[in-house]
């Protein structure tokens, strides 16, 4: 939970100091307890590097879908149980971590991730894979 309060006490640092958005590249909030996305995270350009990993997420809210720019994303070992379509947004991702939840399917627009070259989903609860992660690199 500190991780939590830490990140979003920066944000709102840099927020209140009349910036609108904060420069950080890479952001850790692993093992950090979070039931949901800091919705603050849209505020963050730049960030290349997202490692959510050990939380208890359930769910990702279709804003992740903003983080123009991200190219690793990291949400293993959460309770994840499915993937927002705005997933399909982070065209720039190169590393899309997802195993160790509860995911029973993934969303189609996963194949628009066409930079994707590595894509982690096992240990997953999924039953079919989409048509177009066939022409993904991964």
């Amino acid at each position: 939970m500190g991780d939590m309060t830490a990140a979003r006490r920066r944000i709102a640092q840099a927020t209140a100091s009349g910036s609108e958005s904060l420069d950080l590249s890479e952001l850790q909030l692993t093992t950090a307890d979070l039931s949901e996305l800091l919705p603050e995270l849209r505020a963050i350009d730049g960030l290349k590097k997202l490692n959510l990993a050990s939380n208890a997420l359930v769910t990702l809210p279709s804003e992740i879908g903003q983080l123009n720019g991200l190219q690793s994303l990291n949400l293993t070992r959460n309770r994840l149980t499915g993937l927002p379509p705005e997933i399909g947004s982070l065209t720039t991702l190169t590393i899309l971590g997802l195993s160790n939840n509860q995911l029973t399917e993934l969303p189609q627009e996963i194949g628009s991730l066409t930079l994707l070259k590595t894509l982690v989903i096992s240990n997953n609860q999924l039953t079919g894979l989409p048509q177009g992660i066939g022409s993904l690199n991964a």
